[in-house]
């Protein structure tokens, strides 16, 4: 901490990097400084007064040009947030990267990233496996696992369409993914050591947002089976599914929590995209947050005592910090004087 107050900038030091086009696959290496931008990392240590919720917001900003973070997971022990930071810089590069934040240290380590010029090539949608010792990813080249703390990683899934969103089982022998290879989007699991994907049994339109139950014998997604998406839950190996949410509004995106007793997802319901939970079992959902600014990418921690999502309440994509839920109002402390911020 400088004797201003404010932690010191950082640089993010790649460990893997990948170099992508069009016409090859990725391949490792260590980047050179200038491939990924400086990034500042500043934690906003927020407390709870009477009713407040205890909000902390992860605030990172690029040199030059625009960026955003979004997707934030927990790690299995609590002590790390891996999230997905993207970067348009003024020379017209875009990198897109897994950053992994050690909560208590405040250090931010890059996992992957990648900087092309006049293509828009993601990294994104990061993921703990249940040891906590390695991060599942994708990018359009597939489905990746790599460790936090080397540099090798290794695709488990290439060249399946659309290939997406992967989520590691907690019994961690599998990977849920999306795909469009069945010629729509849908659901698919593969081995986390490799091997044949298969598809979520029994057809659905639409199935996206996979959530593992903390048992690993359900899966809580997103089903646009008449028009909308509303929530749906359906065990692994098949069978009849059940529907949780049923709205006119758009559901989606959700989380199920370490107890398995509740399901965070997101829903534009009231006209915004907000944060919400509902009964795993089935009930009436309770809304968390609200702001003006769209509120998505809702994950539990592994207490169960806080929700990491994205917003753009601050102005830019950011990542911000629920506790203390059910929600009252935020109240934040930065680093200018207290102040009341909007659910």
């Amino acid at each position: 901490m400088s004797a201003s107050g404010r932690p010191p900038a950082r640089d993010a030091r790649a460990v893997l990097y990948f170099g992508l086009g069009f016409d090859a696959m990725p391949t490792c290496s260590v980047p050179r400084r200038e491939h990924v931008p400086r990034l500042a990392i500043l934690l906003l240590l927020c407390v709870a007064r009477g009713s407040a919720v205890e909000l902390e917001q992860l605030t990172l900003s690029a040199e030059t040009g625009s960026s955003w973070c979004i997707e934030p997971v927990w790690s299995p022990d609590g002590a790390r947030i891996a999230y997905t930071h993207a970067t348009l810089g003024t020379d017209n590069k875009f990198v897109s990267v897994i950053a992994v934040l050690d909560i208590e240290r405040g250090e931010e380590t890059i996992l992957a990233g990648q900087s092309v010029r006049s293509t828009h090539l993601l990294n994104s949608h990061p993921g703990w496996a249940p040891d906590g010792e390695r991060l599942v990813f994708s990018n359009p080249a597939g489905i990746w696992i790599a460790n936090p703390s080397s540099d090798s990683a290794r695709v488990i899934v290439r060249g399946q369409k659309g290939a997406t969103a992967p989520v590691w089982s907690p019994t961690g022998d599998r990977i849920a993914f999306e795909s469009d290879a069945s010629g729509r989007r849908d659901i698919w699991f593969v081995p986390s050591q490799g091997g044949d994907p298969v598809r979520l049994p029994e057809e659905g339109a639409m199935r996206t947002g996979a959530a593992w139950s903390p048992d690993g014998e359900r899966i809580a997604y997103a089903w646009q089976q008449s028009g909308n998406h509303d929530l749906w839950i359906v065990r692994t190996d098949g069978g009849y599914a059940r529907r949780l949410t049923r709205h006119v509004g758009e559901d989606r995106m959700p989380s199920w929590s370490p107890d398995g007793r509740l399901i965070a997802f997101v829903s534009n319901r009231t006209g915004n995209d907000e944060i919400w939970i509902v009964p795993a079992e089935g009930g009436e959902p309770t809304q968390i947050t609200r702001n003006p600014a769209e509120d998505v990418d809702p994950h539990w921690s592994p207490d169960g005592s806080r929700i990491v999502f994205a917003s753009r309440r601050s102005g830019e994509q950011q990542i911000w910090v629920a506790s203390d839920l059910p929600p009252a109002s935020l109240v934040q402390r930065s680093w200018s004087p207290l102040k009341k911020v909007d659910r």
